[in-house]
């Protein structure tokens, strides 16, 4: 007797087709509503009917990834995410695609394309050249750290005897873990510090 697992005989064929399992399922639920929206502004499906320009598209999905790269992320007209309006942008776009009525307006081609290879090169050159990388200011990571510093207004005395390297804003020490804001510890004597929830990993040459 086989001891190997019998399986349905369906999953052999399954595994072949499209897996809409793979497909996020809240994610598409809002898309539903984003393209109920254009529906009901619209009418539902005109871009099949009547196709569309690339370029309306291209500029519409770029508003919102815009508008939520800068920190906005609820679009004020319909009370959707911007991620999901930029997506179903670009849902429109290629369903006109694969109707035939897709009006491409882009502009013309680079003689050698966009070349993303060589632009990689230079990339990579940027940080053979810098290769410690400074830390980057963000949104969040400055709101954490505010809201760290107000919670944390009286600190022990044994506190402010510690070091004072790899000060931030209020003048503690934090973990050089990227994202974390652990502090009041001493720098160690091999270079960053990290937190006992963050422990760098010991090399050989440490």
């Amino acid at each position: 007797m086989s001891n190997t697992k019998q399986s349905n005989p369906k999953d052999s064929l399954g595994i072949k087709k499209v897996p809409l399992h793979a497909v996020p399922t809240k994610p598409l639920l809002e898309l539903g509503l984003a393209m109920m929206e254009g529906g009901r502004k619209y009418g539902s499906h005109n871009y099949r009917k009547i196709g569309v320009k690339m370029s309306t598209y291209y500029d519409a999905s770029m508003r919102h990834l815009m508008a939520w790269w800068e920190g906005e992320d609820i679009d004020p007209d319909s009370g959707i995410h911007h991620v999901i309006k930029a997506i179903a942008s670009l849902f429109v776009v290629r369903d006109s695609m694969h109707m035939g009525n897709c009006v491409d307006d882009r502009p013309p081609v680079y003689p050698d394309g966009i070349n993303m290879s060589y632009f990689n090169q230079l990339a990579a050159g940027i940080i053979k050249e810098y290769p410690e990388c400074a830390k980057p200011f963000l949104e969040i990571t400055n709101t954490l750290a505010e809201e760290f510093a107000k919670t944390n207004e009286d600190e022990p005395a044994e506190d402010e005897k510690r070091s004072e390297c790899s000060t931030r804003n209020d003048g503690k020490e934090f973990c050089d873990f990227w994202g974390c804001y652990n502090r009041g510890f001493p720098k160690k004597e091999s270079g960053n510090y990290y937190c006992p929830d963050h422990p760098k990993k010991e090399t050989k040459d440490e």
